[in-house]
């Protein structure tokens, strides 16, 4: 399996020997809808880590760098000895080549230099919690996006069940229209239930752990 979000999908679908949710006529969005309801949960429970690395150079003469598009939240941000240093999101214009055009604003990062008297200097190193949910808003980035390889086993089996829930559903009322004895068989909802709990535990058993920063 592949890191993208589509594959996930692809994979949890194969599980059903019998599916029907998501797969009628204007039904489209409703399969990739559940699979962006998994990945929010997963970034929720446990969180999607990124690092952005900002030079001395970059913070001083260029007002740092681009915010990243799927920043969400910062967690640390050091400068070379790993000493705390506070950070600063601003807009900025960035001119046109056109000059009939008006500047472009762009979101901004930066360092702050006011470290309350303590020396810093770059390159300085940002971690901040990803907003992979919130890209895929985006249906190319379903196809293209990497997801981190330990999180796609645990998004597979909580997109699982949510397809599986309503599926049984479906799957219920045609065999008790059928008056066919594979109803019996279906998995109750309590269970299934249950088990989203547990994999929600395990998610947020994958909390990534906030890393040491020396604070003066």
């Amino acid at each position: 399996m592949s890191n993208t979000p589509i594959s996930i999908l692809e994979s949890a679908k194969r599980y059903f020997p019998t599916l029907l949710h998501g797969m009628g006529d204007g039904e489209e969005d409703v399969l990739p809808s559940l699979l962006v309801d998994a990945v929010r949960e997963y970034q929720d429970r446990a969180g999607f880590t990124g690092t952005l690395s900002i030079s001395e150079q970059q913070n001083t003469l260029e007002g740092g760098i681009p915010l990243p598009g799927d920043w969400l939240e910062r967690i640390s941000s050091t400068d070379s000895g790993l000493v705390h240093v506070a950070i600063d999101i601003y807009d900025k214009e960035i001119p046109s080549i056109d000059p009939l055009m008006a500047p472009e604003v762009v979101k901004y990062i930066r360092v702050k230099r006011d470290a309350g008297g303590f020396t810093i200097s770059g390159p300085y190193s940002i971690s901040y919690y990803r907003d992979i949910a919130g890209l895929l808003s985006d249906t190319e980035l379903l196809r293209t996006l990497t997801l981190p390889r330990e999180s796609l086993g645990i998004i597979r089996r909580y997109l699982q069940l949510l397809i599986e829930i309503p599926n049984n559903q479906r799957l219920s009322e045609v065999y008790r229209g059928m008056d066919h004895p594979a109803v019996e068989q279906i998995t109750p909802n309590e269970v299934l239930y249950e088990r989203k709990k547990e994999i929600e535990l395990e998610m947020d058993e994958q909390l990534d752990f906030l890393p040491p920063v020396m604070v003066l």
